[in-house]
């Protein structure tokens, strides 16, 4: 046969499904989930970071948290199942679907990476009393 005559994806496809067809349906249905719910909160997170500055050091430091997290689970994962859910495939997949994600969120909402304003710039300062400052 000629190659013209085959369709990679087709047959990747099917080649993919040869395994468990239910297990690997699951599998792909939890991932789009997840990665609807994330994208969604990730979303959020910036709509609600372009209204307060101060929000924004929160937001990175939860999504340091968060991918810290992953990686704990996913190293104990990894040991309990004796290497059958390898740590830097999930760990390397993850950072690449979030990193993904962050930079459409940052092409679309620009404004959110530079205001002009420095951290503290949303309250007024308190009054300094009056007189000698020793």
């Amino acid at each position: 046969m000629h190659a013209q005559e085959h369709s990679t994806f087709r047959e990747g496809v099917v080649t993919g499904l040869l395994g468990v067809p239910g297990v690997v349906a699951g599998y792909t249905v939890l991932h789009f989930v997840v990665y609807i719910l994330v994208g969604a909160l990730l979303a959020l997170l910036t709509h609600t970071a372009m209204h307060d500055i101060s929000l924004r050091m929160g937001v990175w430091m939860g999504l340091v948290c968060a991918f810290c997290l992953l990686a704990g689970l996913t190293y104990m994962l990894a040991v309990a199942t004796s290497e059958r859910l390898p740590l830097w495939t999930v760990l390397g997949g993850s950072f690449l679907g979030v990193a993904v994600m962050g930079w459409y969120l940052l092409a679309r909402h620009p404004e959110v990476r530079d205001t002009g304003k420095a951290l503290g710039d949303e309250v007024d300062a308190p009054p300094h009393p009056r007189g000698r400052m020793v």
